[in-house]
């Protein structure tokens, strides 16, 4: 079943890209290419969840590294030259948590794909982190990008499918959201942090 879904997934991606070859509209090809890669990303990510929840607990270093080398593959491919780097702690985590932690490395990682070069440069690098402090941890996807542009001298609206999905899978696994925008790129930050009160 896993095996015919993910094949599923690829025809119509493949579908996609035959229209987005063939489109004459450029609003078009836009939608069609972010719908490709969203529709890829999904693919890639569900390759993990079968695996994800059935086990009690997900190993964090090869299941984020095995997401990263789908999402380079995948959404940046050969046309785009960014580089997908990666960093992380070894750790053991709940699958419902390895599953959120996934789909908001997808959609991070594909919005600095989208926003953050707008012009070719060699050194574009997307950079994917995950750090632990004992029952802490801290996952941030930053860029070296242009940052959050503004038009006329207003910013653009953050409440893209996108954010609204990150911030709905943070909520979700109890954690906080930070996001930091300057002329050397785009962070954003997912921390969950543990408080133990002292004893009076």
């Amino acid at each position: 079943m896993q095996h015919r879904i993910f094949n599923s997934l690829q025809i119509i991606a493949n579908i996609l890209m035959m229209k987005t070859r063939i489109t004459t509209s450029e609003e078009a090809r836009r939608h069609l290419e972010d719908a490709y890669s969203r529709v890829m990303s999904v693919a890639t990510l569900q390759r993990h969840i079968d695996t994800a929840g059935r086990s009690e607990l997900v190993e964090v270093v090869p299941y984020l590294t095995t997401l990263c080398d789908g999402l380079a593959a995948s959404v940046i491919g050969e046309e785009k030259k960014i580089s997908l780097k990666y960093a992380f702690d070894s750790a053991m985590i709940p699958p419902t948590e390895a599953v959120s932690i996934g789909l908001i490395v997808t959609e991070t990682v594909i919005n600095a794909v989208k926003y953050a070069f707008p012009q070719n440069r060699p050194d574009a690098e997307i950079l994917v982190r995950y750090e632990t402090s004992g029952a802490d941890w801290r996952l941030t996807v930053s860029d070296n990008g242009v940052g959050k542009q503004k038009e006329n001298g207003v910013a653009p609206p953050s409440e893209g499918l996108g954010s609204t999905l990150v911030k709905a899978l943070t909520q979700q696994i109890k954690a906080q959201i930070e996001t930091t925008s300057g002329p050397k790129g785009l962070t954003v930050a997912i921390s969950h942090t543990t408080f133990s009160p002292r004893l009076a």
